[in-house]
């Protein structure tokens, strides 16, 4: 029995999307550089090791009110947002 009819392009978008933003969204504290500790750093150097090799980053955007803020590129949207 063949598992591949099981899995469509939106079935794997759908299951995996949630996990990939879970993983590029760590629990860090916002302090600075001096005051990060050990488990944060070894967090921060294991996301940037999945960014680097999803070929991921984030860009500087400005909203419709002109506030900046970072936007992950390219896009991570779920499989609804694909259209």
């Amino acid at each position: 029995m063949s598992l591949s009819p099981s899995f469509t392009a939106t079935t794997v978008t759908s299951e995996l999307i949630p996990l990939m933003i879970r993983i590029l969204s760590p629990d860090l504290r916002p302090v600075n550089s001096q005051l990060v500790r050990a488990d944060e750093r070894a967090t921060l150097a294991k996301l940037m090791h999945v960014m680097t090799t999803l070929k991921l980053g984030f860009v500087l955007d400005k909203n419709e009110d002109g506030k900046l803020s970072y936007k992950l590129e390219p896009c991570v949207c779920g499989a609804e947002e694909r259209g």
